[in-house]
C-alpha cells in the first residue's frame, strides 16, 4: 500500500530519539510531544499544501509547528489551557516593533525591575500555595523564595502589557525559565540564574522566531501562502462544531493522545522532583483542567473503561470532518500492552476504524524505545525501564483505500 521510500522515512523518523531543536519548538517542554522530525515526515508524506491536518490532543503544538511550516491548514484542539497557550506562541510570527518592545520590557525588568525581597503581600501569599518546602534544607528553603519573589514581581508587569501577542510571549518566556529552574530539578536553580536565563532565553526565542520567519517565507515561495493556524481550548467531544472547519476537509488526524494507565503531569510541575505544583497556571493566570482519572492517571479500572469509552466517542465525532482518504496516525503507550492495547484496539473498532500494518513482519507495528530524560535517572541506584511507544495507522472502514501513498 506504501511506497517502500515512504515506508522507510516513516520508520527513521519513528525512532530518532534526538532532543528537540529547530523553529519554536524549544519554546516550552511539553510532556510526552512526539519529535518535530516525526511530525514533520508524517505531514509531507500523507498531506499535500493547502491540505488540512487536524490534532485533537495538541499537547505541546509540535503537529501545529511543522504544518504551519509545510503550509498546511491546521486545527488543534487541547482542553489544556497551558497547551492552547504554548501552541499558539509556538505558531505566532511577531512584527520587528514588538520584537523590539519585548527585548526592551525584558531587559528593563530583569536588570532593573525585579529583586528576591517580594514587592506584593498578597500576591505573594497567594503564590505559597503553589511551593511546598517543607523538610526542605534551608538553603533550598531560601533560594526557593527568592526565585517565588522573582517569579511574582515579573508575572504583575507581564499582566500591564496591553498587546496579546507579546503578553502570550512574555508569559510563555516565564513559564520556559521557571520551569527549568523549578521543575524536576534537585537541587533547584537560583534567583540569579532566573534573571540570566530570562535574558538569555528571550535572546534565543527572538532568534529562532525570526529563523522560523524566514523559513516560512522561503516556504511559500515554494508552495504558496496555505497556512491557518486554529488553536482552541475545549474538550474536543464539547465542541458543537470545530471553528470555521467544513465537513470532509481534514485529510490528516495526526496526535497522540493521552496514555491510558500511565502517569503524566501534563498540568503539574515536580518542585524538587516530587513535590506536584500546578505553578504553570498561576503563572498564566488560569484555571488548571479539570482531574480526570483517565487523562492523568488511569490506576483504576474504571478510570480506563471511561477512557475507552472516551476515545470511541472521539474519533465517532471526527468522522463527518474526514476526508474520503484521511488517515489517522498516532503515537501511543501502554503500562500494559497485553491487556490495554488490546482494549485500545477494540474502543477504535468501535469508532469505525481499521487499522494499517506498516511492516512486514512481527505484528507488523512500529514501536520504539522511549528515552528516559526526567531527574529519576541521575538518582536511580538501580537501572528504571523504559516506556514503550506504538506508531498507530488507521483509516475509516468506508474510506477509499488507495493502492499507493
Amino acid at each position: 500500500m506504501f511506497k517502500k521510500n515512504i515506508i522507510k522515512d516513516i520508520l527513521k523518523a519513528t525512532q530518532n530519539v534526538d532532543k528537540i531543536f529547530g523553529k519554536s519548538h524549544t519554546f516550552y517542554r511539553y510532556p510526552a510531544a512526539f519529535s518535530p522530525l516525526f511530525a514533520e515526515t508524517i505531514i509531507k508524506n500523507f498531506t499535500k499544501p493547502g491540505d488540512t491536518v487536524l490534532d485533537p490532543f495538541v499537547g505541546g503544538g509540535t503537529s501545529a509547528v511543522e504544518a504551519l511550516a509545510l503550509q498546511r491548514k491546521f486545527y488543534g484542539v487541547d482542553v489544556n489551557p497551558l497547551s492552547v497557550l504554548i501552541s499558539k506562541v509556538k505558531t505566532t510570527i511577531l512584527s520587528q516593533n514588538q520584537i523590539i518592545f519585548i527585548k526592551k520590557f525584558n531587559e528593563k525588568i530583569v536588570n532593573g525591575k525585579i529583586n528576591f525581597k517580594s514587592k506584593r503581600k498578597k500576591q505573594h501569599i497567594d503564590l505559597n500555595r503553589y511551593f511546598s518546602v517543607q523538610s526542605l534544607p534551608k538553603s533550598e528553603i531560601r533560594k526557593i523564595n527568592q526565585i517565588k519573589a522573582g517569579i511574582e514581581q515579573y508575572h504583575f508587569a507581564i499582566t500591564k502589557v496591553r498587546d496579546v501577542k507579546v503578553r502570550n510571549f512574555l508569559t510563555c518566556l516565564l513559564l520556559k525559565t521557571s520551569k527549568n529552574i523549578l521543575d524536576n530539578t534537585r537541587p533547584c536553580g537560583t534567583f540569579k540564574k532566573l534573571k540570566f536565563d530570562l535574558l538569555s532565553n528571550c535572546k534565543k526565542m527572538i532568534r529562532y522566531m525570526i529563523d522560523f520567519d524566514n523559513e516560512l517565507k522561503k516556504n511559500r515561495s515554494i508552495f504558496g501562502s496555505h497556512n491557518k493556524i486554529k488553536i482552541i481550548k475545549s474538550d474536543i467531544l464539547k465542541l458543537s462544531k470545530i471553528n470555521s472547519l467544513k465537513k470532509g476537509k481534514v485529510k490528516l488526524i495526526l496526535t497522540s493522545p493521552p496514555y491510558p494507565g500511565i502517569h503524566i503531569s501534563y498540568n503539574k510541575w515536580q518542585l524538587h522532583g516530587r513535590r506536584d505544583t500546578k505553578l504553570p497556571y498561576w503563572i498564566m493566570n488560569s484555571r488548571p483542567p479539570v482531574h480526570t482519572k483517565f487523562t492523568y492517571r488511569g490506576e483504576k479500572s474504571r478510570g480506563l473503561v471511561d477512557y475507552y469509552r472516551y476515545m470511541t466517542k472521539v474519533y465517532l465525532k471526527l468522522k463527518p470532518y474526514c476526508a474520503y482518504n484521511c488517515y489517522i496516525v498516532k503515537l501511543l503507550s501502554f503500562r500494559n500492552k497485553a491487556k490495554e492495547f488490546r482494549l485500545y484496539r477494540e474502543a477504535m473498532q468501535n469508532a469505525g476504524l481499521e487499522e494499517i500494518k506498516i511492516l512486514k513482519n512481527g505484528d507488523g507495528r512500529l514501536w520504539r524505545i522511549v528515552p528516559k530524560r526526567r531527574w529519576q535517572v541521575a538518582y536511580s541506584k538501580r537501572k528504571l525501564k523504559s516506556n514503550k511507544e506504538v506508531l498507530l495507522l488507521y483509516r475509516y472502514k468506508n474510506g477509499a483505500i488507495s493502492s499507493e501513498v
